[in-house]
């Protein structure tokens, strides 16, 4: 039965440092984006401008 434990605190260890790299790899985009000064802001204004 502890192997079960264990099995079970690694695939929660694996799936917590998946949605760690899933959350850092979002940051590193947004940072990226800011840092080539192209805001992903401006993207929404680009939309609504052709319908008005």
């Amino acid at each position: 039965s502890s192997q079960n434990v264990e099995e079970a605190i690694d695939a929660a260890k694996q799936v917590e440092s998946e949605q760690l790299s899933l959350n850092y790899a979002t940051l590193s985009n947004a940072l990226s984006a800011q840092l080539e000064g192209k805001p992903e802001r401006r993207k929404p204004k680009d939309d609504r401008n052709p319908t008005k």
